[in-house]
């Protein structure tokens, strides 16, 4: 064996393991990196590794492939090349001081390449039209393993990371494929046999999305006491158990996070869904605690208000209830706060607010807001006068028996046959 050849085949073995975490130089090397660009129109890449204060290499030019030994000065990095036999190739490598450019220099003319950026880890969720990859990769090392999901089948993988390349394996049954990844920061280039595929990384929107399910939930609960106090009261239960699942599904994902685990964050994704019915689940409650308080609170207002003789308190008190209760959409008192507002009771004169607050109800289905619609309508309060809209509004409470709205639909037609 020549000493050329064997000096390629240590550069080939080199070129495969991660020197990196083994020594100070390797780790903060100014040259390591993947540079690329084009010659005569044929792709050329180049890989620098380093190792104990020198650099091996993966050159490809086109179909072809070099060694590379080289040595780095305080102004330069300078190299030679190797063929497949181990014979010198006629160029060698120049990189410039910043790292950025480097020089094939070549008696045909030289070669520019320039620097491609390359994560430093890969891990997380990545897809393309035939091929996902699940990679997981500790901090600090080189070592990934994971899942793939190719040609309709799941398939555990291993494989070793470094400056850009991913090289490993995946086992199906009793075989293992080999298979290479080409790494760039927004997309990987993954080749197994004759299959070659993008993969961009998978958004993971809906997960961080998935952090704010319970709690927004538990706030709008927690947001009115006797709300809260009603929730609580009737499903207790479900509320802490809808707590304990978010903080095992928050603690899930940091800790896959932290270990850049992307089998553990798969396995939290699966946790949304669950976490979609339980906020799901707490939102309708809301609702159902809400209805019953907003019922309770238009009764108390019409207590206050049924009285003998309110007092301007009992009216703000009535007009703060039965405001809280027509934002939750109780129709009944968004027809009466509509009332307070066209009286000034509780609240002053305001015909505007009428008319959005009894549109509001009369939109509901409230039959007495629907014959009330009718008569600001056509009197132009709140609006300007409309007799063919209050007509329409008069017929509509009317159909339901409102016998006043009746009376209102017979003068406006001029008619007093029954309907």
């Amino acid at each position: 064996m020549t000493r050329r050849l064997a000096l390629a085949l240590l550069s080939a073995l080199l070129g495969a393991v991660p020197l990196a975490a083994q020594n100070p130089f390797a780790a903060s090397a100014p040259y390591k990196g993947v540079y690329a660009g084009k010659h005569a129109q044929v792709e050329v890449a180049l890989r620098l590794l380093a190792d104990d204060e020198r650099y091996t290499g993966t050159l490809r030019i086109g179909p072809r492939d070099y060694t590379l030994q080289a040595t780095p000065t305080p102004q330069q990095l300078e190299g030679e090349f190797y063929d497949e036999a181990g014979a010198a190739a006629p160029f060698v490598c120049r990189v410039s001081a910043d790292g950025k450019t480097l020089i094939i220099a070549r008696d045909s003319g030289d070669i520019r390449l320039q620097r491609v950026a390359v994560p430093d880890n890969i891990w997380g969720h990545w897809e393309g039209k035939g091929v996902q990859l699940l990679l997981s990769q500790a901090p600090d090392t080189s070592a990934v393993s994971g899942m793939i999901f190719f040609q309709g089948g799941k398939f555990p993988l291993q494989g070793r990371y470094d400056v850009g390349l991913l090289e490993g394996s995946f086992q199906s049954d009793d075989q293992s494929y080999p298979f290479t990844v080409h790494a760039r920061m927004e997309e990987l280039h993954f080749i197994s046999g004759p299959f070659a595929e993008r993969l961009t990384p998978k958004s993971q929107q809906a997960l961080w999305a998935a952090f704010g399910l319970i709690p927004n939930a538990f706030g709008a609960i927690e947001a009115d006491e006797e709300v809260s106090r009603q929730v609580t009261l009737l499903h207790r239960k479900e509320v802490v158990d809808a707590l304990i699942e978010q903080e095992n599904f928050q603690l899930e994902v940091e800790e896959a996070t932290t270990r850049q685990d992307a089998l553990l964050l798969a396995a939290a994704a699966e946790k949304v869904g669950t976490l979609q019915s339980l906020a799901e689940n707490l939102m309708q409650r809301l609702h159902e605690a809400r209805d019953y308080v907003a019922a309770t609170r238009f009764q108390r207002a019409n207590e206050l208000m049924m009285s003998d003789d309110p007092s301007e308190d009992d009216l703000a008190q009535a007009f703060t209830l039965l405001n809280s209760a027509a934002e939750w959409g109780h129709a009944s008192a968004m027809s009466a706060l509509g009332l307070m507002y066209f009286k000034g009771q509780g609240v002053e004169h305001d015909e505007e607010a009428c008319l959005e607050w009894t549109r509001r109800a009369a939109e509901k289905g409230h039959v007495v807001a629907m014959s009330n619609m009718g008569f600001l309508l056509e009197r132009g309060i709140g609006a300007e006068a409309d007799v063919a809209e209050a007509l329409r509004w008069y017929e509509l409470a009317a159909d339901e028996g409102n016998e006043l709205a009746l009376e209102s639909v017979r003068r406006l037609r001029g008619s007093g046959d029954d309907r």
